[in-house]
């Protein structure tokens, strides 16, 4: 592994490349604030997969993460770090002529809403983020009746019943609760331009 320190905007970005013989090359994109005890180390034990494999992988920390200087952005302002990380990555990898990004979460979202600005020429998208701000995850009528059926055969679930651990009135009002209309998930923001992202996106 080798650590790389690259410019974005005129803030210090960190990052650390593991680098291969083959032409192709991955460019993790994490989610959210992180620590290295959490997605980093997994992401460190896949760069090193991959690596393995013959394909060169790059870790970085965006603007006001981790080892990273910078005033922290939203996730879908991150699109000039990711540009700035897939530069640094070609320059210390002159051999490779394929960079493929993987984004986790925000991350995903994050690949997706740079789109083409950032150089990149295929994307993997894990879990991407699409809900807005302040927004709750309703959960289909069917999935949550298959979830308190399930329930229901569970003998400790009957033991919270009968000690009052379990708000019944709650439960039954969650069962029956209308799930979001497709016309209503249309008209969200951030599922929108994700959607139109990946029709633009130029790459798989």
């Amino acid at each position: 592994m080798t650590p790389l320190v690259f410019e974005c905007e005129g803030s210090a970005l960190v990052g650390a490349l593991h680098k291969a013989n083959g032409t192709t090359g991955v460019l993790f994109v994490t989610g959210g604030l992180q620590t290295r005890a959490g997605p980093h180390r997994l992401f460190t034990a896949l760069a090193e997969h991959l690596k393995g494999a013959g394909i060169s992988a790059m870790r970085f920390d965006r603007r006001g993460v981790g080892d990273s200087d910078g005033a922290l952005l939203s996730y879908d302002e991150s699109g000039p770090d990711i540009a700035a990380a897939v530069a640094a990555f070609k320059h210390a990898s002159p051999h490779i002529s394929k960079i493929v990004g993987l984004g986790l979460c925000d991350g995903a979202s994050a690949l997706l809403l740079a789109g083409t600005s950032t150089g990149l020429d295929a994307a993997i998208l894990l879990n991407p983020w699409a809900m807005e701000d302040g927004e709750i995850f309703v959960p289909s009528t069917s999935a949550l009746g298959a979830r308190y059926l399930k329930r229901l055969l569970n003998r400790s679930a009957w033991r919270r019943i009968f000690n009052g651990e379990i708000d019944i009135l709650q439960s039954i009002r969650n069962l029956f609760a209308r799930s979001p209309s497709p016309s209503q998930s249309d008209a969200r923001a951030l599922p929108t331009r994700l959607s139109t992202a990946i029709t633009n996106f130029p790459g798989p």
